[in-house]
């Protein structure tokens, strides 16, 4: 079976590793030493001035391949939907 050892927590885990963002491109616009103020930033979201993005992985799979891959996505959401979470 597939092991890697995870950047964030330096176990060695079994199976295939979830491939993402750890944050949305326009979080590197902030300027860093703004950005404690303008963003909050979790492992499920990211706020960048009342802008809300979520995080989130599916399977994907390959017909050529026998195992399915986790891929990580990012995407926007307006606050009303974001608060019926």
């Amino acid at each position: 079976m597939f092991e890697f050892k995870c950047g964030s927590c330096e176990k060695v885990h079994k199976g295939i590793p979830t491939f993402g963002y750890d944050f949305p491109i326009y979080y590197l616009d902030v300027p860093e030493a703004e950005r404690d103020e303008r963003c909050e930033l979790t492992s499920d979201t990211c706020v960048i001035d009342n802008e809300l993005f979520l995080f989130a992985a599916a399977w994907r799979f390959r017909l050529t391949a026998k195992r399915a891959f986790y891929l990580g996505r990012l995407g926007f959401i307006k606050r009303k939907e974001f608060q019926l979470i």
